[in-house]
């Protein structure tokens, strides 16, 4: 019997993510860490140590889920909670790990064109986060495999990479 799929996505802000994940997966319901982090704003401040409140409440969430397929889309925070998540899950889904990653420029460039508000404060923190180093790291560490996509390529090269990995354990 085959396993159902968790397919992750990580990356900065701007990168490219929600994106890739609509045409990639267009009839797949996605799970947005952004919601359940959203819901410890404050004062329309989004304090960084609630933010790991935030993750736990999504990974409680996704054990729940039952579908064949999951999507998850997440940030480039809690590196160690994330990846130590993910392990946890991994007897029941294989895994599949994107790390999309596009020059603070551009980042910068994409998030001007968006109606989302952010503390530029906490936004540069998050656009200077060593990323995707440090995962890159844990993920090796932990024995699990990626995927490095550069989101500065046209999608469609990322969507085929994508589909390639996915294909890789059929």
């Amino acid at each position: 019997m085959q396993k159902k799929k968790l397919v992750v996505f990580f990356g900065k802000p701007g990168a490219g993510k929600t994106t890739l994940i609509s045409e990639t997966f267009p009839d797949t319901k996605v799970v947005d860490v952004k919601s359940f982090v959203l819901a410890y704003k404050q004062s329309n401040i989004l304090p960084e140590e609630k933010t790991l409140d935030g993750y736990k409440d999504m990974y409680k969430a996704l054990a729940d889920i039952e579908d064949d397929l999951i999507v998850l889309e997440l940030g480039t925070n809690h590196e160690v909670y994330n990846i130590e998540q993910l392990q946890s899950l991994a007897p029941k889904r294989q895994i599949y790990i994107f790390l999309c990653t596009a020059s603070v420029e551009t980042l910068r460039q994409r998030i001007q064109t968006r109606d989302e508000h952010f503390d530029p404060e906490a936004l540069e923190r998050r656009l200077q986060r060593n990323f995707p180093g440090l995962y890159i790291t844990l993920l090796e560490e932990a024995g699990m495999r990626y995927v490095l996509l550069d989101m500065e390529q046209p999608w469609t090269d990322n969507l085929i990479l994508v589909h390639q990995r996915l294909r890789d354990n059929e």
